[in-house]
């Protein structure tokens, strides 16, 4: 699924920043708020908690040089939260910076959970872009299915006809009723 890129123009808009970079460890209250429009809840994968409950996540750790900018914090509620660090047996967290997840924070699991950690997205909180996903791949099916129908119904070329019988297409002397004679007389 794709995550298009927006920018959005308000008419009472702040001057608050949103990029403090190391000048400050806790988000400010603009960030948060921009950071729960953008993803509308905790961002580790399944999680359905919503924004309220979560906390501003420095996708790269703050004690490990990570910055407060609005591309660098995702949501994390408490539980997960908790979850992330540099050990063998914790999460890490990367921000996805192209393709249709660009923006969103991607979890990798520990190995213990998963030995090829592959990165994981949560999109629990996008419901439109699920609905999106599959309206496209049911148009995608009936397309297909259109075409194969119109396939059938279109009329064979002549030299493309069967020339032999077969089992769908019998000789005409097999499709006469028992005791029937193919021999008419025309009187």
């Amino acid at each position: 699924m794709r995550s298009d890129k927006t920018l959005a123009i308000f008419a009472n808009h702040s001057n608050e920043p949103l990029f403090l970079g190391r000048a400050r460890r806790l988000a400010s209250e603009a960030q948060r708020l921009a950071m729960f429009a953008a993803h509308r809840g905790c961002s580790h994968p399944g999680c359905s908690n919503p924004a309220l409950w979560a906390e501003a996540h420095h996708v790269r750790e703050w004690a490990q040089g990570g910055f407060t900018d609005i591309t660098h914090l995702a949501p994390a509620c408490p539980q997960h939260h908790q979850l992330v660090g540099p050990g063998e047996h914790q999460w890490q967290t990367v921000m996805i910076t192209d393709g249709p997840d660009a923006g969103r924070c991607a979890w990798i699991p520990p190995a213990l959970l998963d030995p090829e950690r592959q990165s994981r997205v949560n999109r629990a909180h996008h419901p439109d872009e699920a609905i999106i996903e599959a309206r496209q791949s049911m148009l995608a099916r009936r397309k297909a299915e259109l075409e194969q129908r119109n396939r059938e119904l279109s009329p064979q070329p002549p030299d493309s006809r069967p020339t032999r019988p077969s089992e769908n297409n019998p000789p005409p002397e097999a499709r006469l009723p028992p005791g029937a004679s193919q021999n008419v007389d025309l009187l």
